[in-house]
C-alpha cells in the first residue's frame, strides 16, 4: 500500500499548497475516502498478491500490508491446516521460490494481466 499512500499523501499536499487557507476539509474529506474504502485488509491482500508490484526490484511490504494479507487468509481459510499451507505458500511468493521464482515469472508478471499470472501460476503448480 506504499504507492497508493505515498500518492495519498501527495494529493494532500498539493492541496495544502494550492489553497492553505481551506486545505484541511479536503483533507478530511480525502481521509475519510482512504478510511472507507482503501484502508481494508483486502485492499491490503490485493496489493500484496499484485505481481507487478511484488516483482519490482524496490519492493516494499509494509507490517499493514502483511497483517491485512494474513487476515484475509485466516478469515477465508477453514482449517488450520489450510490457514498454514496459505501461509507457507505467502512465504514461498516473499521469496519468489519455486514457481514464483526464475526469469520466467518475473517477465510474466510484467506482461500479464493479475488474473493471468494466476492462471500460469496454477498450470505451472507441480
Amino acid at each position: 500500500m506504499t504507492l497508493h499512500h505515498d500518492l495519498h499523501a501527495a494529493a494532500k499536499e498539493k492541496l495544502r499548497e494550492r489553497n492553505p487557507k481551506v486545505y484541511r476539509k479536503w483533507w478530511a474529506i480525502i481521509d475519510k475516502r482512504w478510511e472507507m474504502t482503501l484502508h481494508h485488509d483486502l485492499h491490503a491482500a490485493g496489493y500484496f498478491f499484485n505481481p507487478r508490484i511484488q516483482y519490482k526490484d524496490n519492493v516494499h511490504n509494509d507490517g499493514e500490508v502483511l497483517r491485512g494479507t494474513m487476515n484475509v487468509i485466516t478469515r477465508l481459510a477453514r482449517t488450520m491446516n489450510e490457514r498454514l499451507d496459505a501461509m507457507a505458500e505467502v512465504e514461498r511468493y516473499k521469496m519468489k521460490v519455486g514457481i514464483y521464482g526464475g526469469y520466467d515469472m518475473t517477465y510474466a508478471a510484467r506482461r500479464l494481466t493479475p488474473g493471468g499470472f494466476t492462471y500460469l501460476g496454477i498450470c505451472l503448480k507441480p
